[in-house]
Parts: C-alpha cells; structure tokens; sequence
C-alpha cells in the first residue's frame, strides 16, 4: 500500500487525518459553503488527492476478488475538502455485472439506490453522518481505466453529486501483484481544459481501441492509503482471521488463467507490431516506444512469477523443516 510521504501530504490534511473526531465528524456547515463557492467550476482539476482507509480498500478489494471474473460495484462514503477526497467506508451495491461491464441504472439500479439510502439513513442513526462522495467498481485483469459506459455513469453522477469521484479496482492484478491496484478518477467538465497525458499500466489488446476512444474525458487522481487508530484494531482481527488463508493459498494456481491470458495478449501486441513495422506504418520513435513498452510488459510479468514461485519454496522449506 502506498502511504503519503511528508512531502506530499499538507498541514491541513494532517491535523485532519491525525484527528479522530475531525475525521469521523461530518461537518454539515463546511460542507454547505464548500458546495456554494463551487471551486471545480473555475478549475477542472480542482481535486488532487484521495485519501483511503485501509479499511474501506480492504473491503473493496475482498469485494472485487469475492465478484472473480464478473465485474462488481459499490459506493464510497465520506467528505471532500480543500481538493481532497477522504474515503472512511465503501458500501457494497447488491448488483452483479457480466466480465465486461456493470452499470447502476434500470430496475436492478432502482433497487440498488434504495437500499444505498437505507443505509445512509442507518449510519446517521449510529451517529456516522457522511454521505457518498463516489462509487467503485472492478475491472478483472484489464486494468484501472475508465471504458465508455464507465464514463457515462461518472458524468452523470458528477452532474448530480459535484464532489464525486469515480474509483476502479483490478483484483487480478492486485493479486498478482501483491499490491493493491487502483484507480481514482474524475471527468473533464469544460471542453477548453487543457488534457494531460496520462500514463497507465499495460491495457489489453482487445480493449486498447475502447480506452484511446475515451481516455482524454478524464483525469487521474493520486491516491493514498491511511489508518486510523479507530480501525487498527478491527485491521488486527480481520489480520488473525485471514492469515492462513494467506499461507495455504497458492497465488502460482490463484492467478494461473489471468497470468496465461497476460502472456497471450503481449504475443498478440507483438505480433501486431510486427505487422506494423513491416508495413511501415509506425515511425521509428514510436516504434521503439511501443516496443519498450511490451519488453517492459514480459519483464512484470516475469518478476512476479519469480515473486509467486519464491514465495512457494520459502513456504515449503520452512513446514518441511516443522514437519
């Protein structure tokens, strides 16, 4: 998990993660007059960081990983502030989608956002008052990215809710990588901001036509994971619960399907590239930039089988040594 450094990290965003009644005490008044002034209308990047809870990505990502292959959603609970997301909580949506998309809209939707105001309502009875500041949904070895239906969803929870933000969770990934692998993001709303190039991990081949289609609508924002005292206990126990699922689980066999796809799409990029340099219809530049960018591609995968297969014959040498 990444964790802010000094530098990153401001005296106001301190005292507020540092601060257990700041931080779990929604403050309705600040809301109200942060929602007035409306600082995104004069700056389409007015947000800049998400701060998450380690126990709300722990949640998600149990989530993600729980929905396998078939894509998953949920909400986002707690408050923006100064450009600043800070999740507390993420809320399960009892909606299950196919390997390629999940949408909040139609009945399934309708019943969705029912129960999502029920829960609301329940919160505030236990004295937690924050609201939803976004939503979050897998996409299962494809990458944190934004597809076209994705983008439909933000904008128009964006032009509902102002300080909503859209977050994506690989759980393939996150196993593969043994790193939480996730994605913050907002929509442009003013055609004349100027677009910033971003960079994003390796996006298949066969959904690389969908992502350069959509990819200039929206931003990424950085984020970063925190821990309350509030929650490290309940950290500890759900720790004590899960570790011998760690230890027996073999993330060689986990991940044997999504690994052997990933092999296949680099040969497959290869190939296509190939056929391009061939035809010359790629300039050398470009060229050798795609060409790293698949060296680098084969070189992760690499490693993090070398990283799952050490992982293995540790394990076994230390319970034969036991045994």
């Amino acid at each position: 998990m990444s964790k802010p450094s000094e530098k990153k990290i401001s005296s106001l965003e301190n005292e507020i993660l540092s601060n257990e009644t700041k931080l779990y005490t929604y403050d309705d008044e600040y809301q109200e007059k942060y929602l007035k002034l409306r600082p995104w209308e004069k700056d389409d990047m007015h947000f800049k960081k998400v701060f998450i809870s380690t126990l709300a990505a722990m949640k998600i990502v149990d989530h993600a990983i729980r929905g396998e292959k078939f894509e998953i959603c949920g909400y986002l609970m707690g408050f923006a502030r100064e450009g600043v997301f800070y999740v507390l909580d993420a809320v399960e949506m009892p909606i299950i989608g196919t390997d390629s998309r999940v949408e909040i809209a139609g009945q399934m939707g309708d019943k969705a956002n029912v129960y999502s105001m029920n829960y609301l309502d329940l919160m505030e009875k236990v004295g937690r008052g924050h609201k939803y500041i976004g939503w979050y949904h897998s996409h299962p070895g494809f990458g944190c990215w934004l597809s076209g239906i994705d983008c439909n969803t933000q904008k128009y929870m964006q032009t509902m809710n102002k300080t909503w933000f859209a977050l994506v969770v690989d759980p393939y990934r996150t196993k593969s990588k043994k790193n939480i692998d996730f994605g913050c993001f907002r929509m442009y709303n003013n055609e004349k901001t100027n677009r910033v190039l971003q960079e994003f991990d390796s996006i298949p081949l066969n959904r690389s036509e969908e992502f350069g289609i959509h990819q200039n609508k929206y931003y990424r924002i950085p984020h970063f994971f925190f821990q309350s005292k509030y929650e490290a206990n309940i950290v500890k126990l759900m720790y004590k619960n899960y570790w011998v699922d760690t230890l027996s689980s073999n993330a060689l066999l986990v991940n044997e399907d999504f690994f052997k796809e990933s092999v296949d799409d680099v040969r497959a990029k290869m190939n296509a590239y190939n056929i391009k340099k061939k035809a010359n219809e790629v300039k050398n530049k470009a060229m050798n930039e795609i060409h790293q960018k698949k060296i680098n591609d084969l070189a992760t995968l690499s490693t993090q089988a070398n990283a799952n297969l050490q992982n293995e014959l540790i394990k076994g040498i230390i319970f034969q040594k036991n045994n």
